[in-house]
């Protein structure tokens, strides 16, 4: 729940900055947001030479194919089904939302 209530407050601050954006002449930016919820690993990922902070696993594959689809429906965030289960009954009341 709160993953989806911050992607909403992301939202929403990019509506107020788009505003702002315009009224100075500036390109609109638009961002899209796919919550997908699993077991991943984290953490620092390499060797002694090289070391890189990541994610790992098919959660996080799936988020980002469900943020590939929110560009084909024109959507700014889809969640997977297990985040919307665990979301519960709140997530139904944030369909009144604009996500558009």
């Amino acid at each position: 729940m709160r993953a989806c209530k911050a992607a909403l407050r992301c939202q929403a601050r990019l509506e107020g900055l788009r505003q702002v954006w315009a009224k100075e002449g500036r390109a609109a930016f638009r961002a899209r947001i796919g919550i997908n919820t699993g077991d991943v690993l984290v953490g620092n990922i390499g060797s002694d030479e090289r070391m890189n902070y990541t994610v790992m696993g098919d959660p996080v594959n799936v988020a980002s194919r469900l943020e590939m689809q929110c560009k084909r429906a024109g959507l700014e965030i889809i969640i997977g089904q297990r985040t919307r289960e665990l979301a519960g009954a709140d997530a139904s009341r944030g369909r009144s939302t604009n996500l558009r």
